[in-house]
């Protein structure tokens, strides 16, 4: 029974980032997953529950576990290395997701805002706090000098994923199909996003 369900949303988080949730049905997703469509209902009851089950799975399983290196107990240089390697790392193995995450957010907001609280209230915050903690601390920045931390983790997060939110109209435009070249651009990337958040966070002293 495990795993049809787990069948069910994998069929069903490949049709969402393939053709988006407006664009596929639940007899779409059965068939894809060679399942009645009396079973999906049985799991899920609506395309709806459906959704908010992959959008939290894919908040838990691939996002959180980079957020948390931010609360890590290393100085702040190593937590935004270790946080741009890792998070490009992740991606680069699951590339739908940062797309499917863009896409659904923006097009059913209304749908997936609870569980977006949820998630941060309930995980976030924390980490957020840490972070904002260590700024302070580590790198003694005036605070008018400083941004919010949300603001620094959102700059990071933009310039992390947006090649990935892109990437099939970047691989065919400026890397003649090649899903290799993207990956070597991504590579050289880590080093690139931790040079430039470093050198903004470092130059705030200097304001």
């Amino acid at each position: 029974m495990k795993n049809t369900k787990q069948k069910i949303q994998k069929a069903a988080f490949d049709l969402f980032a393939k053709k988006g949730y407006d664009g596929v049905s639940f007899q779409d997703i059965a068939d894809k997953a060679g399942v009645t469509k009396a079973m999906l209902n049985y799991y899920f009851r609506n395309k709806e529950n459906l959704l908010i089950t992959l959008f939290k799975e894919a908040l838990e399983k691939y996002f959180l576990p980079n957020f948390q290196i931010l609360a890590q107990d290393l100085p702040l240089e190593e937590r935004i290395k270790k946080f741009t390697e890792n998070i490009i790392d992740t991606f680069i193995r699951h590339p739908q997701v940062p797309l499917f995450i863009a896409n659904e957010v923006n097009r059913h907001a209304p749908i997936l805002r609870k569980s977006l609280s949820a998630f941060a209230q309930n995980h976030i915050k924390d980490i957020l706090d840490n972070f904002k903690q260590a700024l302070y601390e580590q790198l003694n920045i005036p605070e008018q000098n400083l941004p919010t931390h949300t603001m620094i983790i959102t700059d990071m997060i933009s310039i992390t994923l947006f090649p990935f939110i892109i990437r099939s109209g970047l691989i065919e435009l400026c890397m003649e199909g090649s899903a290799k070249k993207f990956r070597e651009l991504m590579a050289l990337k880590k080093q690139h996003t931790t040079e430039l958040i470093l050198l903004y966070i470092n130059n705030l002293n200097k304001q």
